[in-house]
C-alpha cells in the first residue's frame, strides 16, 4: 500500500507540475510592475502553500480584469 501511495503522489506531481509552472510564470508577469513585492525562486514558491494561494489569487484577478476589459472593448 505504501508503494502505491508513493507512486500515486509521483503521478499527481508529474501531472500538476506544468500547471504549477504556468501559474508561477503568469504570477511573475503580473508582479513585474509591483517592484516592492518579494519574489521567490520556483522551488521556494512550491514549498510554501500560502505563496501559491497568493499567486493563484493574483493570476485569477488579473484574468478577470483582462476578460472584463475585452468584453467592454
Amino acid at each position: 500500500m505504501e508503494k502505491f501511495k508513493k507512486g500515486f503522489k509521483l503521478f499527481i506531481g508529474v501531472l500538476l507540475m506544468p500547471i504549477m509552472f504556468s501559474v508561477f510564470v503568469a504570477d511573475r508577469l503580473v508582479v513585474v510592475p509591483f517592484v516592492w513585492l518579494k519574489t521567490e525562486s520556483l522551488m521556494q514558491w512550491l514549498r510554501k502553500n500560502d505563496m501559491i494561494v497568493e499567486s493563484v489569487i493574483r493570476v485569477t484577478f488579473a484574468l478577470v480584469v483582462l476578460l472584463i476589459f475585452k468584453l467592454i472593448f
